[in-house]
């Protein structure tokens, strides 16, 4: 397996394309992402929607979004905007390239957000929701996926993940 990784640069035509969604789908795209992720916690599990949770992280995962006509990347972006005034700071952007046995392609693009508490403690600080990365995979012809991690270190209390996802999808 090869590897890859770069820093995230957003071009131009990026940015473009960006704010015309912002302006165009992005209600339509989130409000697809709210329908399923409401599924998902009325009857569990579903096709499009997973969620795992463990000691040390919480996570979703939105499957197949390619079959949703919802663009990843911008979902990707507007989230971090979102989560960054919910006292956040962006620590690191990157994308990475993998090429899999057999010639299959993997593209991946992070966002990794660290909580301001860490750097700027508060008196008043509200419990945060751990590291949080946000995650965009292309597997090639097997589908496109969106997750989010919320890394919690044991010992401490945190602000609820389903409250977290809620915000985002506002």
């Amino acid at each position: 397996m090869n590897k890859s990784s770069n820093i995230l640069i957003r071009d131009f035509d990026f940015k473009e394309s960006y704010h015309d969604w912002l302006v165009h789908d992005q209600k339509k795209d989130i409000s697809c992402l709210r329908e399923y992720y409401e599924e998902y916690l009325i009857h569990g599990q579903t096709d499009f929607v997973h969620v795992e949770s463990k000691s040390g992280f919480e996570a979703i995962l939105w499957n197949n979004l390619d079959t949703l006509d919802v663009n990843p990347s911008f979902v990707l972006d507007y989230f971090r905007l979102k989560t960054i005034p919910m006292g956040y700071y962006s620590y690191m952007s990157d994308t990475k390239m993998e090429v899999i046995d057999g010639g299959g392609r993997v593209t991946y693009e992070r966002h990794y957000l660290k909580p301001l508490s860490g750097i700027k403690p508060t008196a008043d600080q509200e419990l945060n929701y751990g590291n949080i990365s946000f995650e965009n995979c292309i597997k090639g012809n097997e589908g496109v996926f969106l997750k989010i991690i919320s890394g919690r270190y044991p010992g401490k209390d945190y602000a609820s993940f389903h409250r977290f996802i809620a915000k985002l999808l506002d």
